[in-house]
C-alpha cells in the first residue's frame, strides 16, 4: 500500500515499488528458460474453444495495470520476501469468458516450467480480478520473476501466485496445489504486518507540537486504513 502523504513528507518514506532486480524469488526447480517464439500459453479443459496463444496473441490482447504486493507464505513478521510492483496483464475471467469457458466449471488449474502446479476457484477468478501478468514495472517479466506469463490473484500468498505459466486448465472438481499435496494449507488468512518509519525509536512529545508519524501496514487486501490512539482506543 501507497502511504497518504504530504507532499513535505515524501522524503520521509522509502520507494513502495520494488525494482525488478530486488524482487524476492521463490521456485521449487531450475530456472525455466522459455523460449519466447516457440511458447505457447495453452488454455484447455470446460471451455468451448481450447487455445494454445502464442505471446503475440497475448500482447494484442487488452490489458490492464494492477500494483500489487506480494508476500512469501514462510515469510516472518518483518521479514525480507515481500514486494511491491506495478503488473500489466490480460483479466483471466474476460480471457476465458471469450472462449466459452462451461457454467459448470468450479475453478481453474495453472501448470508452470518448473513444475509447480496450482488452483484458484472460479469465484476468486472472477471477483479478485486474477491476472495473466505479462508486464512487470514496465517491461517484460523478467526470467527470474517468471516470464513469459504470471498469475496474480489479490489477497493470497505468493504460493498461489504462480509464475513461469504454461497451461490453464478450466475444471469442475477440487485439485490440490503442489504444497497441499505435501500436507500445507496453502490458504491461510494472512496476518497483519506493520512498521514505522518515522520516527525512529522513541520520540519525546513536546506540548502543543505536532508530532509526525508515517508508515505501512499489509494483510493481502484486508487494510483499508490504519488508526492511531493514544488513549488505549478510547
Amino acid at each position: 500500500a501507497t502511504p497518504c502523504a504530504r507532499p513535505q513528507d515524501k522524503g520521509l518514506f522509502p520507494p513502495f515499488i520494488t525494482p525488478n532486480k530486488d524482487y524476492f524469488v521463490t521456485r521449487i526447480g531450475a530456472l525455466p528458460k522459455i523460449q519466447p517464439a516457440s511458447y505457447r500459453l495453452e488454455i484447455k479443459g470446460l471451455v468451448r474453444t481450447p487455445k494454445k496463444l502464442t505471446l503475440e496473441e497475448l500482447y494484442a490482447m487488452p490489458m490492464k495495470e494492477l500494483t500489487l504486493t506480494v508476500e512469501c507464505i514462510g515469510n516472518g513478521a518483518g521479514g525480507p520476501l515481500v514486494s511491491t510492483a506495478v503488473w500489466k496483464g490480460v483479466p483471466l475471467y474476460d480471457l476465458l469468458k471469450s472462449l466459452g469457458a462451461s457454467e459448470k466449471a468450479t475453478g481453474v488449474r495453472y501448470e508452470s516450467g518448473d513444475s509447480y502446479y496450482a488452483s484458484h476457484t472460479m469465484a476468486q477468478v472472477r471477483d479478485n480480478g486474477v491476472m495473466v501478468a505479462l508486464f512487470m514495472n514496465g517491461e517484460p517479466i523478467p526470467q527470474l520473476h517468471g516470464f513469459p506469463v504470471r498469475i496474480l490473484n489479490p489477497g493470497f500468498y505468493g504460493v498461489k501466485q504462480p509464475a513461469w505459466i504454461t497451461s490453464i486448465e478450466v475444471i469442475d472438481k477440487p485439485m490440490k496445489d503442489y504444497w497441499e499435496d505435501g500436507g500445507w494449507d496453502c490458504s491461510p488468512p494472512m496476518p497483519v504486518d506493520s512498521l514505522f518509519f518515522f520516527p525512529k525509536g522513541p520520540a519525546v512529545v513536546k506540548r502543543n507540537e505536532p508530532l509526525k508519524l508515517g508508515g505501512a501496514a499489509f494483510g493481502g487486501t484486508r487494510i483499508a486504513r490504519v488508526d492511531l490512539t493514544t488513549d488505549g482506543g478510547k
